[in-house]
């Protein structure tokens, strides 16, 4: 090991067949401690371990990482307007029109041509930048977090043309586990498509199932979720601001972000969730006023609370049932009034299973095709479904599923970044995944096509224009 001032520095050993990871998020130290270890771990199994990521790694993290921006509009062109480089005609980009409609998906229609042009040349310039990145590393392993943005997409196409073999990672369904998968993530998964989510030895699913009951037992009582929260509150005093009646039957619905993957790709019935909201009220029973709806606001959501609310006035006019949308509702409260539970496709019906909530899920996820929620995927939601989801009359053999659909998963498909020995999957266990999955043999790099690289004049360039606007 050497260092970089006060930086430990573990050179890369091009020897070794490599792993790289496309990772997202901030390098945080537990976001290090995880991605150190595993390259610790992968290099006592003889392969290595590179990151490209969207930010820096903290101090005295002994990563390579190679730094890249999020998103065609924020690319920083390394190159002045002079030179041969500035006058080189631009590879192409295969599937450039298919990559661009991706962009607009996540992030919204170029506002003009000017706009539009950026993103073509950001869509070139990541080309070049991965293609750099991939001359470089020669993975026979490349893990994509996520892998459906455009940058992603294109990434995971220079894999495929090279004959490096691609995995994909996501949260995972329970607070502090991440999801690997050799072909998609969330509703796209291999664990999505199956339906016999099941162990079938006994011991190791009695094993499992002690696991899964004690990670469970450990986020009911902690609070643990996804995203930060809102101060709790007192419950008793939330039941008397909210005016519930000891019979009332709280139907809680938990609001998501519109620009995800699980609503973009894995909600075909709406438009987003304001969409989703307003299905869900108008199927059901408008005579019955014991019903009272509670709409949770997702804490990175940008669509207004108003436009839930406009839905709540058109839709419950007429109705004898009440309903409120709240932006400072806590999840763990929202859950400990909530009889029922709906949702697009959030973590939070995985969390409300695990408190016995009879849970409603109008998209796609892993949960899909398991009889555990009950679930109306493609819309409209209908009477039936709602009404068999509200008398929820076989719950006990639906959550008996969900403990074998729990142990099953962590058995199979997720692993924990701070797991303990006998308990979950960590960096050990995720290092021999990732080695059964290398390609056989080295990537074909003369099939990238050419592009400037400079993957480190990026990132300096990048630290410069943010040094300059402060």
């Amino acid at each position: 090991m050497t260092t970089a001032g006060a930086h430990p520095v573990t050179p890369i050993d091009p020897a070794r067949p490599a792993v790289l990871v496309h990772a997202r998020g901030r390098l945080d130290a537990d976001a290090c401690g995880f991605w150190g270890a595993l390259r610790r771990s992968l290099r006592q199994r003889g392969a290595e371990l590179l990151l490209i990521a969207h930010h820096w790694p903290g101090t005295g993290c002994d990563l390579p990482v190679l730094r890249v921006r999020n998103g065609l509009d924020t690319h920083v062109d390394p190159w002045p307007d002079r030179g041969w480089a500035a006058y080189e005609p631009a590879p192409p980009v295969e599937r450039e029109r298919e990559l661009l409609e991706r962009e607009d998906a996540w992030r919204g229609p170029a506002r003009d041509e000017r706009q539009g042009r950026r993103r073509r040349e950001g869509l070139g310039f990541v080309q070049g930048f991965y293609a750099d990145a991939l001359r470089r590393a020669r993975p026979r392993l490349c893990v994509i977090w996520n892998g459906q943005h455009a940058q992603e997409l294109l990434l995971a196409d220079l894999c495929a043309r090279i004959g490096t073999r691609t995995a994909f990672v996501e949260r995972g369904p329970f607070p502090g586990t991440i999801h690997l998968d050799d072909h998609a993530v969330l509703g796209g998964s291999a664990a999505a498509r199956a339906r016999d989510a099941r162990l079938d030895d006994p011991d190791r699913r009695r094993h499992w199932l002690g696991v899964f009951d004690r990670l469970v037992e450990r986020q009911r009582r902690s609070g643990a979720t996804w995203w930060d929260q809102p101060p709790s509150a007192d419950v008793p005093a939330l039941r008397r601001r909210l005016e519930l009646p000891a019979q009332a039957t709280v139907v809680l619905f938990a609001g998501q972000v519109d620009q995800d993957v699980q609503n973009l790709l894995h909600a075909p019935g709406y438009a987003g969730n304001v969409e989703a909201f307003g299905a869900l009220l108008d199927a059901l029973p408008r005579d019955d006023p014991r019903l009272v709806v509670v709409g949770k606001h997702h804490p990175k959501s940008t669509t207004p609370p108003e436009a839930y609310r406009r839905v709540i006035e058109r839709a419950g006019a007429g109705a004898r049932w009440r309903a409120v949308w709240l932006e400072d509702l806590a999840l763990p409260d929202a859950l400990a009034i909530a009889d029922r539970v709906a949702a697009v496709n959030s973590t939070v019906l995985y969390e409300a299973l695990a408190r016995a909530r009879p849970t409603l899920m109008l998209g796609r996820a892993v949960l899909s095709g398991k009889d555990i929620a009950w679930a109306c995927p493609g819309g409209p939601v209908d009477h039936a479904t709602v009404g068999s989801w509200l008398a929820a009359s076989d719950l006990d053999a639906r959550l008996e599923r969900f403990r074998d659909f729990g142990a099953w998963m962590l058995a199979a498909h997720l692993f924990a970044p701070s797991a303990s020995p006998g308990e979950l999957r960590g960096p050990d266990e995720l290092a021999s995944w990732l080695l059964e999955r290398l390609a056989s043999e080295p990537p074909r790099l003369e099939r990238l096509p050419l592009g400037r690289g400079g993957g480190e004049e990026v990132a300096l360039w990048d630290e410069a224009r943010e040094a300059r606007d402060g």
